[in-house]
């Protein structure tokens, strides 16, 4: 039986892949099929050219330890912040609760920050909004 690598309404946004639409970014669904194919569970993955860290992601979610490389900033940017594991998701997902019941309440006065010198960065009318 031939292999489909199509991946048709496969969701290709889970994890820490939804955090950037990096061009020509791999779905991946593609790492996964081929760590299941080659039966890879454990040891080092090494990507030379890791772009947006999409196989740095499965293959940490695979239990294995990654390396990535890339030439692009952005790209080394992206999969550093992809693969961090001091983002702490039960963390997160407080956080986005916390913005999502702030943004419930429109009408609730702003919360301003206290932060040395804020006068100079920002002008009263700012600040209220």
């Amino acid at each position: 039986m031939e292999e489909d690598w199509t991946f048709i309404d496969e969701f290709t946004r889970d994890f820490t892949h939804i955090y950037h639409d990096y061009p020509a970014r791999m779905i991946p669904q593609i790492p996964r099929k081929l760590f299941e194919i080659l039966n890879v569970r454990k040891g080092m993955l090494f990507d030379p050219y890791c772009g947006s860290g999409t196989t740095l992601v499965e293959s940490l979610m695979n239990g294995m330890d990654a390396v990535g490389t890339d030439i692009n900033p952005l790209a080394r940017l992206i999969s550093k912040a992809k693969t961090d594991y001091s983002i702490y998701p039960a963390l997160l997902s407080n956080e986005i609760h916390k913005f999502h019941e702030f943004s419930l309440t429109p009408n609730a006065p702003p919360k301003i920050p206290e932060i040395k010198n804020i006068d100079f960065w920002f002008k009263p009318n700012v600040k209220k909004l």
